[in-house]
């Protein structure tokens, strides 16, 4: 549960990072 957690925090962080770019 715990590598999921990360995984799932590392992916929410992946889609920041792409709607960021996509507003610039």
């Amino acid at each position: 549960m715990r590598e999921r957690r990360q995984s799932r925090e590392f992916l929410d962080k992946m889609e920041l990072e792409k709607q960021q770019q996509q507003q610039q």
